[in-house]
């Protein structure tokens, strides 16, 4: 390792390690409801029209998915369509406690994106101010909902 690249993990190890001993005395997260909008809104955002477009391609495949008995669920699994599973798992018993409404089976993404709002918040706040986290919380928001919300075309592909 070069000289300066060893001089400079020391010196940024010295600040970690004083960081440390006084409480992270550098960092300020600012007031709760910084740390708690980012979710909030984005989870509102996405429950926004989340039943008003039928099902894609994917959600079919889905449905199709998790309307088999668990056991047929994972013999299809280990045959065609493992890269899936988890969320097929997660959503199986969501779809026998709700129905197979769009609201049930798209909830798990909405929630998904507002806990992804909220790491992109935190990452803000902590790599640069509480009000860049406040202002890059809506980005994962924004951009899943710009993807949602283009309708298939008669090909599949989306305009």
């Amino acid at each position: 390792m070069p000289g300066g690249t060893r001089a400079a993990l020391a010196q940024a190890a010295r600040a970690g390690a004083k960081r440390g001993e006084a409480g992270q005395a550098g960092f300020d997260p600012g007031p709760a409801w910084m740390r708690v909008l980012p979710p909030v809104v984005t989870f509102v955002i996405m429950l926004w029209g989340i039943t008003g477009a039928s099902y894609w391609r994917d959600e079919a495949a889905t449905m199709s998915a998790v309307q088999r008995s668990f056991g047929n669920l994972l013999q299809t699994l280990g045959n065609i369509d493992a890269v899936h599973g988890a969320y097929y798992i997660l959503v199986w018993p969501l779809v026998r406690i709700g129905g197979t409404g769009e609201l049930v089976t798209r909830l798990p993404s909405a929630v998904a994106v507002a806990g992804a709002a909220a790491a992109v918040a935190a990452l803000g706040r902590r790599l640069v101010s509480p009000r860049a986290g406040l202002a890059s919380r809506e980005m994962p928001c924004w951009s899943s909902r710009r993807r949602t919300s283009r309708r298939p075309t008669r090909t599949g592909s989306a305009t």
